[in-house]
């Protein structure tokens, strides 16, 4: 709405306001500014219309309570709704009410061609353009619309274009009323008020036979809503399905299992009508009532279609609902076990994981200490110097017995880097370890693989995407980023350049390392530190390990978390040549979770496969990421 150019379109904007003055607080407050400018004098207020920054302000500060007050109302179904329409020679207006507040407004700037209609015709288009813009609202409601053109409340219509209008409008059921100009306040406003236009939007000539497309809808019209509210599953004929009656009484006639039965069990089965005069053989169960309990005997020959059918429409649920529902419903002797053995692949595919196929291997703990270590990257980290944000990585490494860590900054994930800061902070400070655990990443392939190699420590490769084959790395990790995080963020001051971030994110890395060795791990009831030196991390006192009663509890330890893991999943052996589904890594939430099928090409005893993915390449991985593709129970 743009601001009043004259006296009279002040007057119109005031008078629509005060139309709710028992609505909005401070409103004449708010109106001083622009009331000062109509008076008595009406011709020198006429000559003398000046608009002014204040005015501007109050007329702004007063549309913004206008539009927030019909936001805060919401329309009520359940009662009727009140229209109030208009139209000047330029543009429409209406707004609709409830209980005495608004609900919407409208205003439409007419088109050329629409300014040459008659009075009559553009009161008619106010209440169909209203109409049309609000059906979704409006239909089914009871309506009172309010002209001030009286004729409209008439019958005896003289224009073919009033009439066809008039048609359109009866769709909606409302009643007419008239009501004086002078009283139609507030849609005489919305009709004559100076409108900002939009020069991008071109009108658009109204079109008898575009209103008329309202007037029949049907849901199926659009195939997209339609396949929203339907989910019917493909027949190759629509009307072979266990729904129908007479289909369901001809594959029972051709079903020669169904009539051995009928012969052997005559108490049994006997026949039923159940639609327009049309019996279908139905069962009851011994001693059961035969009005009441009675269920469709379903023959052999509609067995699996009849599952299918039912799995499809239900939305792929699992067998126990699936069989309650459709054991409710129909009887054949063979129909709980052909449930039970149904599988759906779309649902193997991308339902979520339930329990796993396979029980995980057990695990002997190492005892010795710097026998093995496992070693992984943590990061990447930002930090803010300047404007700039800088990321930073580092390297861990674990002896898994004494859980001694150390943290190293790295300044890139070369194996050639990755391999010297390996050798420079563990190699160098303490006995070299038989086993090196390490994921399939890229950096510790190359020269670190070589590195190893070359010191005849043994390369321990973890399966790609499986974080329980470096659990123990895993877990270290989010207790630094923990401490990292607690470190970084209590900073009085951000660093002033990369050289005092470096120093920085040393001084983090070291203190998380710090913290790590001298905390008591709950696994040994020590410090790393105190296990590894022999004294108390803080305190001139030695301490003494029984490292048999460690490696028992350990032990123990570890058999418990494999028994717990092994409780959520089932026992099922994978084979060569076997079809599988590979799980998604973090999938989206609608998103496939399996891709496949793959062939087992090998099977090990610790937990992995191997599968062919093509020709010329397989992948090892862990049995968590797969399941099988055909489940027989």
């Amino acid at each position: 709405m743009d601001r009043p150019r004259k006296v009279k379109d002040l007057r119109m904007f005031i008078g629509a306001v005060n139309y709710y003055r028992d609505m909005w607080p401070s409103r004449a407050h708010v109106l001083q500014p622009l009331t000062d400018q109509t008076g008595h004098n009406k011709s020198k207020r006429a000559r003398d219309f000046v608009w002014t920054d204040e005015m501007d302000q109050a007329f702004k500060k007063m549309k913004a309570m206008l539009a927030a007050d019909a936001f805060m109302a919401y329309p009520d179904h359940n009662k009727p709704f009140v229209i109030y329409t208009d139209a000047s020679d330029l543009q429409l207006g209406a707004v609709i009410m409830q209980d005495g507040r608004p609900v919407a407004y409208y205003s439409k700037k007419l088109s050329p061609a629409q300014q040459n209609y008659t009075t009559m015709e553009k009161e008619m288009l106010a209440i169909v353009m209203t109409l049309k813009e609000f059906r979704t609202m409006l239909f089914g409601a009871e309506l009172h619309i309010h002209t001030d053109h009286k004729n409209l409340t008439f019958k005896n219509l003289n224009t073919q274009r009033v009439q066809r209008w008039r048609a359109y409008v009866e769709e909606y059921a409302p009643k007419l009323y008239y009501v004086p100009g002078e009283d139609n306040i507030l849609a005489d406003t919305f009709s004559r008020l100076p409108r900002l236009g939009d020069d991008s939007v071109q009108p658009i000539e109204l079109d008898d036979c575009y209103l008329g497309e309202d007037g029949f809808f049907s849901m199926m019209d659009d195939p997209e809503l339609g396949d929203c509210f339907l989910n019917l599953p493909e027949l190759n004929d629509p009307a072979e399905n266990p729904l129908n009656y007479t289909y369901i009484k001809d594959c029972q006639l051709a079903c020669p299992q169904l009539a051995k039965a009928m012969d052997r069990h005559p108490t049994r089965y006997f026949e039923k009508e159940l639609d327009d005069n049309f019996k279908v053989v139905c069962y009851v169960k011994e001693g059961c009532n035969p009005d009441t309990e009675w269920k469709i005997a379903l023959p052999h020959n509609m067995l699996d279609e009849t599952i299918r059918y039912f799995h499809d429409i239900l939305g792929h649920p699992g067998s126990k609902r699936l069989r309650d529902y459709i054991l409710s419903r129909y009887y054949n002797r063979d129909l709980r076990a052909k449930i039970d053995r149904y599988q759906c692949e779309h649902c193997i595919r991308n339902k979520l994981d339930g329990p796993g196929y396979g029980l995980l291997p057990e695990r002997d703990a190492r005892v010795a200490p710097f026998e093995e270590v496992a070693v992984d990257l943590v990061g990447p980290w930002e930090i803010k110097i300047g404007s700039r944000l800088y990321t930073f990585k580092a390297l861990t490494i674990i002896d898994t017995v004494t859980n001694l860590v150390e943290l190293i900054r790295i300044d890139n994930k070369e194996a050639q880097h990755v391999a010297r800061k390996f050798q420079q902070a563990w190699l160098s400070r303490y006995p070299w370890p038989r086993r090196v655990i390490h994921d399939p990443g890229g950096e510790f392939h190359g020269e670190f693989g070589e590195l190893l190699r070359r010191l005849s420590i043994k390369d321990v490769e973890g399966c790609a995407k499986n974080a329980q084959s470096n659990a123990i790395c895993e877990r270290m990790h989010q207790t630094v980023g923990n401490v990292l995080r607690t470190v970084l963020h209590s900073m009085d001051r951000p660093p002033r350049d990369l050289t005092v971030g470096k120093d920085l994110m040393d001084d983090a890395l070291a203190t998380a390392a710090h913290s790590m060795r001298t905390n008591v791990c709950t696994t040994l009831k020590s410090s790393p530190g105190a296990l590894v030196y022999a004294r108390d991390m803080f305190l001139n006192v030695p301490l003494i390990a029984d490292w048999q009663v460690i490696s028992s509890k350990r032990q123990q330890l570890v058999n418990e978390s494999l028994r717990k893991a092994n409780a959520k999943r089932r026992s099922y052996d994978y084979a060569v040549g076997q079809k599988v589904l590979k799980k998604i890594w973090k999938p989206t939430k609608l998103g496939p979770r399996t891709t496949g099928p793959y062939n087992v090409s090998r099977v090990h005893t610790n937990g992995n496969v191997t599968l062919q993915l093509n020709s010329a390449v397989t992948e090892r991985v862990n049995i968590r990421r797969i399941i099988p593709y055909r489940v027989d129970d």
